[in-house]
């Protein structure tokens, strides 16, 4: 059976299924790229040191760093100080991990710190694990036709 342009209609049928599991293999091989591309870029961010930027007044020592402390930033999992040991010393920078730990007599906003880089970290484990759930189901949904798996992708996106 030959369709009009002289070519069997199963001929036509082959290459038109696999002309659409090319399209799907490139999707999900684009996809997979972006995915593992957007994992690096967040991994750097949360690492990164700079989320949170508190300038003090001129003459602050902070008894926890030993320093006349200028400028501190923080960052998810670091902490870095710039200050002085003395006050006619030169400016020296000392990046460390967060205190797991916050004292009753520490500071209110060292306890607000620490409080705020726990919720970072939740909210950054979380975030992972959402977008680990949405490629998963992004890979079904290409794979699958059905409704139900695209709109659960596209929430699960939506939330992420």
């Amino acid at each position: 059976m030959n369709n009009r342009h002289g070519k069997s209609s199963v001929t036509t049928t082959v290459s038109a299924a696999a002309a659409v599991v090319q399209r799907n293999l490139q999707i999900m091989r684009i996809t997979l790229a972006l995915t593992i591309l957007s994992f690096f870029t967040f991994s750097i961010t949360l690492t990164s040191s700079y989320w949170v930027d508190v300038a003090y007044p001129a003459g602050f020592f902070s008894v926890r760093h030993n320093l006349f402390v200028v400028r501190t930033t923080y960052g998810v999992i670091w902490e870095c100080v710039l200050g002085q040991p003395t006050r006619d010393s030169m400016y020296e920078t000392r990046c460390d991990y967060h205190e797991n730990k916050v004292n009753n007599a520490s500071s209110p906003a060292e306890r607000t710190l620490v409080g705020m880089v726990r919720t970072m970290l939740s909210f950054s484990a979380i975030h992972i694990l959402l977008v680990i759930i949405a490629f998963i189901c992004g890979l079904y949904s290409i794979r699958e036709y059905r409704y139900t798996y695209k709109r659960l992708t596209a929430m699960i996106y939506i939330l992420a």
